[in-house]
């Protein structure tokens, strides 16, 4: 190839790269999520209410992985690359007036500068929940220290101590905030299968002689990732193109626990030369990219509506957010720092987080910690700073996999 040739792919795609993110710009919010092309770059980083893929109970689905066609601008090779992008994920609960409120915003520790048209700054590189990481795992040390003194250290009792760990366990799930999990956000076509009268598994229907698909937007964990990328590379397949099969359980309800149970509980499987709805439908492939051309550069500027970690938040609400979330525990340090004997009691009530907690001082009141009732004094926590993290844990948040 020559000089000249290389010279136009290089401005092509710096033109290309223009208009993506003048289109990215409805949401700004979106420039704080990793693109992404394939699962190994997502892998080795530790990042219209329709469109979310939510499966239905019992159901099956084929699943196609979509591609857009990018020219290499060293070589002039053209590279399949997914439709995807990656963000890590704070999510965290509050309770007021005897309601519970889930939260979910994405992660902006380390990224750019970014503000949105009027001035107003979204993100300046340092998290609003990052930043209390560290007071949340003192409050989770604190309350296994509380449950300690309670059952007198860790129990030898075989049954006893099964109930300790359970009491931990439920002290650790309730941390106030935890490490952002790492999602990845990718554009797939979905066919609904059905059993047709022999048992077999074909499309439940049917537009214009091919299988009938919907583009919907599948978010996945590290581990659903790291599964599929095994099973792709055992059969020496690429993402970019490939089938697999969504195989959703039976679960009864319809509520949130059921949608819950349906997505964590789906099995992943590649599908086989002969159950290929692209084998044996020779023009659905094409048919499908040349679908794609229409939405790959926009299919993520409505994100937020199916994923509401993605709605624009802005720094200055999320540190009123975090203050009000930690206000018992910054009293209780400001207190602690004037008078030793302080106790911080924002569990001590209910063994969840309430409106209002009191800072005391001196003898604590029975109180129902990790499901049984302390009695006694609180034990001395003088030392509170120093209790809180180590540097170590502070950079391990790996995050769990995506139901």
């Amino acid at each position: 190839m020559s000089r000249l040739s290389r010279e136009r792919i290089r401005v092509y795609q710096r033109e290309l790269i223009r208009l993506k993110e003048n289109k990215i710009m409805k949401n700004p919010f979106l420039k704080l999520g990793t693109q992404r092309t394939d699962l190994r770059t997502f892998l080795e980083d530790t990042s219209y209410n329709s469109m979310k893929y939510s499966g239905e109970s019992g159901v099956k689905n084929i699943i196609y992985f979509p591609y857009r066609e990018e020219v290499d601008a060293e070589t002039g090779e053209i590279k399949k690359e997914l439709i995807a992008i990656s963000a890590g994920v704070h999510n965290w609960d509050t309770y007021e007036n005897g309601k519970r409120g889930f939260h979910s915003v994405i992660c902006t520790e380390g990224s750019a500068y970014l503000a949105d048209n009027e001035g107003n700054v979204l993100s300046d590189g340092i998290c609003p929940i990052c930043a209390r990481l560290r007071d949340a795992k003192a409050i989770t040390d604190y309350r296994i220290a509380l449950l300690d003194n309670q059952y007198g250290g860790v129990p030898t009792d075989e049954n006893r101590k099964k109930q300790y760990d359970n009491d931990v366990d439920a002290i650790k799930k309730d941390q106030k905030v935890k490490f952002a999990t790492q999602y990845m956000y990718i554009l797939v076509a979905v066919v609904k299968m059905t059993k047709d009268g022999n048992g077999k598994l074909v499309p439940a229907a049917m537009v214009d002689g091919l299988p009938a698909y919907q583009f919907k937007i599948w978010r996945a964990g590290r581990q659903r990732i790291e599964a599929l990328r095994d099973k792709l590379l055992d059969e020496s397949k690429e993402i970019t193109g490939a089938e697999v099969k969504f195989s959703h359980p039976e679960i009864k309800g319809e509520g949130a626990l059921a949608k819950m149970q349906i997505m964590s509980k789906m099995e992943v499987d590649l599908v086989s030369d002969a159950s290929s709805l692209l084998k044996k439908f020779a023009t659905l492939q094409d048919k499908i990219q040349s679908d794609v051309k229409n939405i790959e550069d926009t299919v993520f500027d409505t994100i937020e509506k199916s994923f509401p970690e993605w709605k624009m938040s802005y720094k200055e609400n999320l540190v009123l957010e975090m203050d009000k979330l930690f206000s018992a525990w910054d009293e209780y340090q400001k207190e602690l720092s004037m008078n030793p004997s302080a106790k911080y009691l924002e569990y001590a009530a209910t063994g969840k987080a309430v409106t209002n907690p009191a800072v005391a001082v001196g003898s604590a009141q029975s109180a129902p910690i990790g499901g049984m009732a302390m009695i006694g004094d609180v034990p001395q926590m003088e030392a509170m700073p120093q209790l809180a993290v180590a540097e170590s844990e502070l950079v391990n948040g790996d995050g769990v996999a995506e139901i």
